[in-house]
């Protein structure tokens, strides 16, 4: 994999698809960047946070797909810890293997995004599907080896996967987060009385996402923005994947014009 990303020509080349999202995918893009260029940089995360629908998983699957790396897509919510009814991360490891061709290398320069990340802070230490679980993926983040199997009770297909190399995103809506996020009333004669809408803070997502302090210290946290009427249209007008123009090819092929 090259080391040096072409920040510009992998920015044009996503948003061309990914329409309303530049200021996300560019931060995106240079977050990965900079974690190619300096080592210690890989030892973080990227937690994309924004409503249903807005492009979290297809960002990913766009810069992955540029990239020229892998990409592994995890339901987070199917997510337990070691030995509880439910997958592992070595399953998911291995199925990434298998996508890979068997390719030890070629896996272990993967882009992996956990989906529904924000369904796991429950802030109850005892439950073995939901906090406990970001305490297992606390070293994938910062990079450790792990024996990639097909199935954790069958021990006879295994493969050393290091996730050292590998890109670790995190996406969740986290809507109670972004619930009444305003800043405090200020006083005095030239003080507004409306308080502005504020952005989410670490904090936030601590105290009312119920997440782990040592998950969020790894992350680097982006917003992708929520898609008003005119960014829904421009979605079926320009992207290169939209399904108006997918129809409009196949209707062409049959002499039609839409």
């Amino acid at each position: 994999v090259e080391n040096d990303i072409d920040i510009e020509d992998l920015f044009n080349k996503v948003t061309k698809t990914l329409i309303a999202q530049d200021e996300a995918a560019r931060r995106v893009i240079a977050e990965i960047a900079r974690k190619e260029m300096h080592p210690k940089k890989k030892k973080e995360g990227i937690l994309l946070t924004g409503k249903t629908g807005v492009g979290k998983t297809e960002l990913m699957r766009l810069i992955a797909k540029y990239l020229d790396r892998p990409f592994l897509k995890i339901d987070s919510t199917q997510l337990t810890i070691p030995g509880y009814t439910g997958k592992d991360i070595e399953e998911f490891l291995w199925q990434l293997y298998v996508q890979c061709g068997n390719n030890k290398e070629k896996a272990e320069q993967a882009i992996v995004f956990f989906d529904e990340i924000d369904k796991k802070a429950t802030g109850k230490k005892e439950d073995v599907s939901g906090d406990r679980v970001l305490d297992v993926l606390l070293p994938f983040i910062e990079g450790t080896k792990y024996d990639a199997c097909s199935n954790t009770k069958n021990s006879t297909n295994k493969v050393e996967i290091d996730t050292s190399n590998m890109i670790s995103v995190f996406g969740g809506a986290y809507t109670d987060v972004y619930k009444d996020l305003k800043e405090e009333k200020q006083m005095g004669f030239n003080a507004n009385v409306e308080p502005k809408e504020r952005k989410a803070t670490p904090s936030d997502f601590i105290e009312k996402g119920r997440t782990k302090d040592e998950f969020i210290g790894r992350v680097a946290i982006i917003k992708l923005k929520d898609l008003d009427f005119d960014d829904i249209k421009r979605l079926m007008l320009e992207s290169d994947e939209s399904s108006l123009k997918i129809q409009e090819q196949i209707f062409k092929k049959l002499g039609v014009k839409v």
